[in-house]
């Protein structure tokens, strides 16, 4: 059999631009350089029935959320990736059903890997010796923003004993150098087996020899070896860390034979497969998803729960779509809200230097706007895409509005607009609105301050 391969040193590079990031922030380029402003245009869509999203002592006004919280058990947040202002919306929402209710389940759009030190970390007493294990998960929690959700995390756990959250990291391996020095390197020192390390050495890469001594190894393992100082790296959670790692494996490996093209269809139709069995397998958090109540976070495509007509049937290929109509413990019981900014700035530091970073698609957002307004322009905000009639017709809200936050029902009012003007489902922002129960929209973020 010949032997395919997957570079280790080259793991976090490989597929960055097609990872985790909702559509919208593909939409960059030279030429893309609009500025948000409040000058409306004009267009068929005169205008769209939007309810502020008001701030009552320092925090969202969330009553909307409250039928929602009693009623439903899957609770999902479909997001714009790295934006400061959806993030702290987020944490708003996450917290505010917590206190109204109970969802102690919070899945993240992160390698599944991850899953045990985050929980150990937000289970640590704050103000403890805690940071190791945060440095450890710093590939994975690199902003700002995102270790302050951890930390916020650590301290409601600590005053919320009897209503602790916990975290499950619901995707494949993306950031495969974590998954080997965290995950599966300290299984096979307990295990004393040193032939991985030799292997690994002389190829410098994954290898279908490699992988499948792992799988034996792994397989053949005691049931109740455990990582002396790490507890929960043991027999159960590798064979879920080696089932998660080869979805990207796999599809590298036969897109060799398939040709490097293949590579991004062949992976997302794997890692959406792979996520919903994560979710659903009660060897993975099925178990977890079935007893509780949970919030799930990812980009906003992972959240739809309705298909916009002929032409959207990949919904259905999409963890939302199969948690709303599929999964029996869930169906009918979901409830999808989409987070979305029209424009953004970034931190002034990225401006005064060259912010390095492997993820494409966030550099992309960032050499974007320099290339746009350099340093002359702080504060200025660029359009993501470009108004459509759509989003065109909720600036008359945002200029009369201080530029704060609306919400709009999704489902229910673009259906409404399109029996009024079917025109309207040409509009690609129409199609991504009325593929979720609410939508947010602000006028603006400010892209995460990355560590």
């Amino acid at each position: 059999m010949k032997n395919y391969f997957l570079p280790i040193t080259k793991l976090t590079l490989f597929v960055a631009a097609i990872l985790l990031h909702a559509p919208a922030l593909y939409a960059q380029s030279k030429t893309n350089c609009y500025e948000y402003n409040h000058e409306g245009i004009p267009t068929d869509v005169k205008s769209i029935k939007a309810k502020t999203v008001s701030i009552n002592n320092g925090k969202y006004d969330l009553s909307w959320l409250d039928k929602a919280i009693k009623t439903k058990k899957v609770l999902m947040l479909g997001e714009n990736h790295w934006m400061s202002t959806i993030k702290a919306m987020e944490e708003d929402i996450i917290f505010y059903a917590n206190e109204k209710g109970s969802f102690p389940v919070l899945g993240l759009e992160i390698s599944y890997s991850a899953t045990p030190f985050v929980n150990a970390f937000i289970n640590c007493q704050p103000g403890s010796d805690c940071d190791p294990l945060l440095k450890l998960l710093s590939p994975h929690f690199s902003s700002k923003e995102s270790v302050g959700l951890l930390r916020k995390l650590q301290q409601w756990n600590y005053d919320n004993p009897t209503k602790k959250i916990t975290v499950v990291c619901t995707d494949v391996e993306q950031d495969l150098a974590f998954t080997l020095h965290q995950a599966i390197v300290p299984f096979f020192k307990e295990l004393g087996d040193k032939k991985l390390f030799a292997m690994i050495n002389e190829q410098k890469q994954f290898t279908d020899a490699i992988v499948s001594y792992m799988d034996s190894v792994v397989q053949n393992a005691p049931d109740m070896v455990k990582v002396k100082d790490k507890p929960y790296i043991d027999k159960s959670y590798l064979q879920n860390v080696l089932s998660n790692f080869k979805v990207r494996y796999n599809a590298y490996a036969t897109s060799l034979k398939q040709g490097e093209d293949s590579f991004e269809a062949l992976f997302m139709e794997a890692r959406l497969e792979q996520i919903i069995r994560n979710l659903t397998n009660d060897a993975v958090f099925g178990k977890l998803i079935k007893e509780h109540n949970s919030i799930l976070v990812g980009g906003a495509n992972h959240m739809r729960v309705y298909q916009a007509g002929p032409g959207d049937e990949d919904a259905a290929a999409w963890e939302g779509w199969y948690l709303a109509h599929n999964y029996a413990p869930t169906k009918g019981k979901v409830y999808s809200v989409k987070l979305v900014n029209l424009s953004y700035n970034i931190p002034e530091t990225y401006l005064e230097q060259e912010y390095e970073t492997d993820n494409y698609s966030l550099k992309y957002l960032i050499s974007g706007y320099k290339n746009c307004f350099g340093s002359d322009k702080a504060g200025s905000y660029k359009l993501i895409d470009g108004l459509t009639p759509v989003t065109a017709a909720l600036v008359p809200a945002f200029k009369q509005n201080q530029d704060q936050p609306v919400r709009l029902l999704g489902h229910f009012e673009m259906k409404k607009l399109a029996k009024k003007l079917p025109s309207v489902k040409e509009d690609a922002n129409w199609k991504n609105f009325y593929a979720h129960d609410m939508v947010i929209v602000m006028p603006t973020a400010t892209l995460f301050q990355m560590l």
